[in-house]
């Protein structure tokens, strides 16, 4: 009994996945990051996707991958727009001027550091999967990505954008940040491009099933 424990143990990788995300039954498992389309995704899951599992090595793997500083922008928005309880809590009301404050205190510091997780390294999100032995299917961000997976494997029910309905709260801060940007555009994209490094690096190096990133094109 503890053999066969050990042994169904050994084919696992060392990893719980807490999102719903990976099916036992396909054996295929999406390793979803914060702004790369994880909401989308997990909402159009079949049933038998299930949470609290630890995916086994030999499964097959889908990641989204997205332009680090695209993917900042849009977590900023993210956390300034939406941002969690503990950010409630210390700002206790959040609005674009207090964004811009923070964001001009946030540049004088000598390295960025991301706000939470719809900012970190993508790089450090997906360091598990060098554990899995199966095939590793790496797609880039783009608006219809989403087609791009459906048509490969067939596992999405549809193909509809689940944060749509939100983007109207989150245009004033877009705004905003886009506006800030272009005013501290070279200190900031200087600083983006160093904290970032690791994942440009990583992207750089991959090949992507929908995506060639010398000519930026499908």
């Amino acid at each position: 009994m503890n053999k066969t424990k050990k042994l169904e143990k050994s084919k696992t990788i060392d990893f719980v996945e807490d999102l719903r995300t990976y099916s036992p039954k396909r054996n295929f498992y999406f390793c979803t990051i914060a702004k790369n389309c994880s909401t989308s995704i997990i909402k159009q899951l079949p049933t038998d996707f299930l949470s609290n599992q630890k995916p086994c090595k030999d499964a097959e793997v889908v990641i989204i991958l997205r332009d680090p500083i695209d993917r900042w922008f849009s977590g900023t928005t993210e956390y300034f727009a939406y941002g969690p309880p503990p950010f409630e809590h210390i700002l206790k009301k959040s609005s674009t001027k207090q964004m811009i404050r923070i964001l001009n205190w946030h540049i004088k510091m000598p390295t960025l550091h991301p706000f939470d997780y719809h900012t970190e390294l993508q790089s450090n999100v997906i360091a598990h999967v060098k554990q899995f032995t199966g095939n590793i299917h790496y797609y880039y961000y783009h608006y219809d990505v989403l087609d791009d997976i459906r048509n490969d494997f067939g596992i999405l029910k549809s193909i509809s954008r689940e944060n749509t309905g939100a983007d109207k709260n989150r245009l004033r801060y877009r705004k905003a940040l886009n506006k800030w940007s272009e005013k501290n555009h070279k200190e900031l994209y200087l600083k983006l491009e160093e904290f970032y490094k690791p994942d440009y690096d990583m992207i750089n190096n991959l090949n992507f099933v929908n995506w060639n990133i010398a000519t930026s094109s499908k």
